[in-house]
């Protein structure tokens, strides 16, 4: 096989390096014949996208605070990212997605002993740096068949992910409906905790989710989409460092079960708006077999001003009830599983956003876009999280 390749190439070269008239005179060799049709390479996207997301508030999983809580929640994190789309030929698109997470905490990973200063097991608590890399590979098949895989990594103190994907899309009814099926599979890989910050070794959980979704053309301005998505998670579902507090005093580590099956199924609507804007709304059911049930429901708004301004605004509403077994005052004989994790508590949570682009066309770079946008979030246990977001890049 390799002499065979190494015929194969020396044969292209030779061709490819001579006169033009002397592969005109053979009569049935041509470039493309020979050297194949050489694949024309677009990029459509790069872009650079830097956000803020400042968190505050007080939480009962935190140590840091009063022994029996609540500890703060304050967080603060400086994301950077990296886009990068390239279309090869008519049938591929590359896409590459590299995140960088500045990570500042007096709690996330608050696995000292009650009465020391953060930092004693790990630094993370203090300062973090998570990193990750996403390749995604679309293909056109035909005019009506889209595949796409996709594949990433993930590292933080003391973290380890790996996921994978892939999904089938296709269109039906002249393009005017299409169905869709996505699987993932996420892979987590971390240290272990015990009560006092001691290190038991590593521990690891696996995510398999499978999606379906089927949209609809209604009218020449207004689309329909449903989808339902079921996660089946398997493994250490804590993160190890969260505590409980007890009734009699003093704090247990927190105990969850190892399996949680999460259903969600969910509606959207776009339609077109005559003054060049556009709405969308979508409603979001969520349960699973820890008890939680929740209703969410967003819309966003997008208006073009004039033909480089574009300006948005969203709003989101989502309600939960808690898993079975959270408590802020744990009796250890109860039962064999507790939490006082304020995200598995019952709770209504509030977003308010908006963002601004500017689309500014130059001769030969594309089209420049600069975009800024803020989300203010806040929800029942009084946690309240602001982000800002400033995007910049280049489209084709």
């Amino acid at each position: 096989m390799r002499g065979q390749a190494s015929f194969g190439v020396a044969l292209a070269l030779m061709l490819a390096l001579a006169p033009d008239h002397a592969r005109a005179e053979g009569g049935s060799w041509s470039d493309a014949e020979v050297l194949g049709k050489k694949p024309a390479v677009h990029v459509d996207l790069v872009q650079t996208r830097v956000s803020a997301y400042d968190q505050t508030g007080r939480g009962y999983q935190s140590q840091a605070g009063p022994l029996q809580g609540p500890g703060s929640e304050t967080l603060q994190v400086l994301q950077a990212q990296g886009e990068f789309v390239m279309s090869e030929g008519d049938h591929l698109t590359h896409r590459v997605w590299i995140p960088v997470d500045l990570v500042t905490s007096a709690s996330a990973n608050a696995i000292d002993k009650y009465y020391a200063k953060p930092d004693v097991v790990s630094t993370a608590s203090a300062q973090n740096m998570a990193q990750e890399v996403q390749y995604e590979l679309t293909d056109r098949a035909d005019a009506d068949t889209t595949w796409t895989g996709g594949v990433g990594f993930h590292h933080e103190e003391p973290f380890l992910s790996w996921f994978y994907a892939l999904e089938y899309q296709r269109s039906l009814a002249e393009d005017n409906a299409t169905v869709s099926v996505a699987a993932n599979e996420v892979l987590d890989w971390f240290d272990e905790f015990g009560l006092g910050g001691v290190r038991r070794g590593r521990a690891s959980r696996a995510s398999s989710n499978l999606n379906l979704g089927f949209s609809q053309l209604l009218s020449p301005t207004t689309l329909a989409a449903l989808s339902y998505g079921v996660t089946l998670q398997r493994g250490e579902l804590s993160n190890t460092w969260n505590t409980v507090p007890l009734a009699a005093g003093g704090r247990e580590s927190e105990a969850l079960p190892r399996e949680r099956v999460r259903h969600a199924a969910s509606l959207a609507l776009q339609q077109y708006l005559p003054w060049h804007g556009a709405l969308r709304l979508r409603y979001r059911f969520y349960r699973d077999d820890w008890d939680v049930t929740a209703h969410s429901l967003e819309a966003e708004l997008r208006q073009r001003l004039a033909d480089w301004l574009l300006v948005g605004a969203s709003y989101r509403y989502h309600h939960q009830t808690g898993v079975s077994f959270f408590t802020i005052s744990a009796v250890p004989s109860s039962s064999p599983y507790a939490t006082a994790d304020s995200d598995l508590a019952g709770l209504f949570t509030q977003t308010i956003g908006g963002n601004v682009t500017v689309n500014l066309p130059t001769e030969r770079l594309g089209t420049l876009f600069l975009s800024c946008g803020f989300d203010h979030y806040f929800r029942s246990d009084k946690l309240r999280v602001n982000v800002a977001t400033w995007a910049t890049g280049f489209r084709y």
